[in-house]
């Protein structure tokens, strides 16, 4: 596991202090994967509300979409549809939605 072949017969293994270290190569590389998701999300719903024909923009509260982006999802953090999902996967969602809007072209009457 993670790049090392230690015997856990030797002597001088310990368990707590192995554990500990694969925990927090598992948690440096989560981190770097979630940022960079978190970035390209980032990027692209800004693409998406800077673009007044996105059909989002009519749909939701821009303002709030923005103070979304604008904390990097922070500013959305009770958990919905999971217990996991909150800003970032927000925001993947309504990239979703915006893509879904494009291509079908729904006609909505509120």
């Amino acid at each position: 596991v993670f790049g090392t072949n230690r015997n856990t017969k030797d002597k001088n293994f310990n368990v707590a202090s192995y554990m500990k270290e694969a925990r927090s190569k598992m948690e440096t590389s989560i981190n770097f994967f979630s940022n960079a998701i978190n970035e390209e999300k980032l990027e692209e719903l800004s693409k998406i509300m800077e673009n007044s024909n996105s059909p989002i923009n009519n749909l939701l509260n821009r303002d709030y979409i923005l103070d979304i982006i604008q904390t990097e999802g922070k500013a959305f953090s009770r958990p919905w549809f999971g217990q996991l999902m909150t800003g970032p996967q927000l925001m993947a969602y309504l990239i979703q939605v915006n893509m879904w809007l494009e291509r079908y072209e729904p006609r909505l009457e509120i």
